[in-house]
This record gives structure tokens, C-alpha cells and sequence, in this order.
């Protein structure tokens, strides 16, 4: 991907990115997450420095800082943008007109990471690596990369492949559900088992919450009601053991069903918002996705992960996923 990015910006300078994250409505930490790592890998592709441009949300510069990301506030910079500087813009919304004023007045190149299907700006390059993703969606862009091949992830993922928990006992399932799960999917899906107590499906539970987690102490409420055995991870510094050594994930229908999805982990995926149901069911239809819940529905998400279950007790040891 940072090969298909990298070859259509014309100098790799200074690179700034425009983007925010916070548990606010309409907001989540999958974009300063992405960010992040392109960050990473265009510093070794040779840019000179990177800048995150971030409104003063308490929680996404939080997590910026722990990142070890240079942050700072947008007017501060866009005053000094500079030709041969490049401008990625990663929002869920329109950007303020004066981030695209001040890229075209510098004559810096503007890309956009998208993954809504709107045409928010006119760009130089917009990447979308949603299954959704059509060259319709963009008539002002110059140039577009398209579909999951352009999936911004770290590099180890693809040399990385999911292996489960090698445990002969009971099978391991990681609950995953976003950097702040604003709908509260993650104590609805603890609730929905806990309310079953022994008849719920045979299982060992990693729990994991993100940096933007709101309701701690209901998710720990709902543990107390569960006969399953549980751990909790919150904001875990490293996600790729969690996604390789369980033996299936549950996950939302946003960033982390496209990482999941190239370890070739086993994935029960529910929509905790209208365009990852979208997202969800297009995966579903192309044969990505072995089982989906796009709205919930607490007897569908049991059905669905009892049918997920029983197809891991049945599978041989070592057998590809």
C-alpha cells in the first residue's frame, strides 16, 4: 500500500495530518489510528517529519501523545504550510475551509483518507480501502486507490496469520468492539451471556477496551454476572497477539474487521452503526466474512456465535482459517 501512496506525491517532505479522535459523537480512534501508522512507514519511506493536526479533544491527544506523535493545534500550522509539503486530511467530517484554503495558497498536495464514500474535498489523492469503495464516489479527485488492497496496515500483519490458542480445552473468544464502542455493544453482548449463565456457549472470554472506553464499571458489572471465565485488557499497547491467538473474534463492522481479516482470523462481526451494517453486509455477500450480525439482535448475535463456536470445535488442529 505505502508503495501505491507514496509513488503519486511528486516530493515527500513535511508531512501534516489533519485528523481528530475522542469519545464525542460521530468520532472514534480508527482514524488517528491509521494516521498513525502511515505516519510510520512514510518517515521510512523518507519524509522529512510528521504533524498531527488535532482539535484539543482531551482523549485523542491522550492517545496521540501515547502514540509518540508530534501534535499540534491546526491554526498553529496551516499558516506555514509550504510548497513540497503534503496534507492528509482523515475525517469523519468536511474539513474547515481553511485547511483546503491554506493547502491550495501553499500549493501543498492534499490527500484525503476516506472511508464514508463522500466526496468531502477536492483532493490530489483519496484512498478508501472500504469493499464499498466505487471512482464514482470521488469526481473531484485527481487520482484514487481503491478497495482493501490499499488497507493501511503495519507491515508485520502481512507476515503475520492467525494461529488460535493451541488449547485443546476450551475455545478462546476475543471481544473487540472499537476504540470507545459508543453504542455499548460491548456490555450488551456481556449481558447477553451472562443472562444465560451455564447455558452459555463453552468458552474463555478476552475482553479488550479502548482508549476511549466510557463504561468501565458496567462492563465490569456484567463480568460479575458471567459463568464463563474472563480477562480484561484495557487499551492493550499491542493487538496483534490478541488477534492471532484467539480462536474467534468478535469485532464492530470498522478497522479492525479489515486487520482480522488479513490474519485470516475466524470473525463474528456486529454493526454498531449504519455503514458498518453496510460494510458488514458486503463483506458477507463477497464471501469475507464468515458470520454477521448487522443490527443487533441479542438472540441473533447467540445464534450466530454458537454456529461460529461449533465450527472451531470442529476444526482439525492446524488446520488453515
Amino acid at each position: 500500500m505505502i508503495n501505491a501512496f507514496r509513488a503519486d506525491i511528486p516530493r515527500l517532505g513535511r508531512v501534516l495530518f489533519r485528523v481528530d479522535a475522542g469519545k464525542v459523537a460521530g468520532l472514534s480512534f480508527g482514524h488517528l489510528e491509521r494516521c498513525a501508522v502511515l505516519s510510520r512507514q512514510l518517515l521510512r519511506a523518507g519524509a522529512a517529519a510528521t504533524t498531527f493536526l488535532m482539535r484539543p479533544l482531551p482523549d485523542g491527544l491522550a492517545r496521540a501523545r501515547a502514540l509518540g506523535l508530534e501534535v499540534a493545534l491546526p491554526e498553529l500550522w496551516l499558516k506555514a504550510l509550504a510548497d513540497g509539503d503534503v496534507l492528509i486530511v482523515d475525517l469523519p467530517f468536511p474539513p474547515e475551509d481553511q485547511v483546503i484554503r491554506a493547502a491550495r495558497q501553499a500549493g501543498a498536495y492534499l490527500a484525503l483518507l476516506d472511508d464514508t464514500g463522500r466526496d468531502l474535498l477536492p483532493c490530489d489523492l483519496v484512498l478508501n480501502s472500504s469493499v464499498l469503495a466505487e471512482p464514482s464516489m470521488y469526481p473531484r479527485a485527481k487520482k484514487t486507490l481503491l478497495g482493501p488492497a490499499y488497507c493501511i496496515l503495519e507491515e508485520r500483519y502481512a507476515a503475520a496469520r492467525h494461529h488460535g490458542s493451541g488449547d485443546a480445552g476450551l475455545p478462546v473468544v476475543l471481544l473487540t468492539l472499537g476504540g470507545s464502542d459508543p453504542t455499548g455493544l460491548t456490555v450488551r453482548v456481556l449481558r447477553a451471556l451472562g443472562a444465560l449463565g451455564g447455558a452459555a456457549p463453552a468458552c474463555r472470554l478476552q475482553v479488550v477496551l479502548g482508549p476511549g472506553f466510557g463504561e468501565a464499571s458496567a462492563v465490569e458489572q456484567a463480568r460479575e454476572k458471567l459463568s464463563l471465565a474472563s480477562q480484561l485488557h484495557v487499551s492493550p499497547a499491542d493487538m496483534l497477539p490478541l488477534f492471532t491467538g484467539c480462536d474467534l473474534a468478535v469485532c464492530a463492522g470498522g478497522r479492525t474487521l479489515y486487520e482480522l481479516r488479513a490474519l485470516g482470523t475466524p470473525t463474528l462481526a456486529l454493526a454498531s452503526a449504519p455503514h458498518e451494517a453496510r460494510q458488514i453486509d458486503a463483506f458477507l455477500r463477497l464471501g469475507l466474512l464468515q458470520c454477521g450480525v448487522t443490527s443487533w439482535s441479542e438472540d441473533a448475535f447467540l445464534h450466530k456465535l454458537r454456529l461460529m463456536l461449533s465450527r472451531q470445535t470442529r476444526r482439525p488442529t492446524g488446520e488453515d482459517t
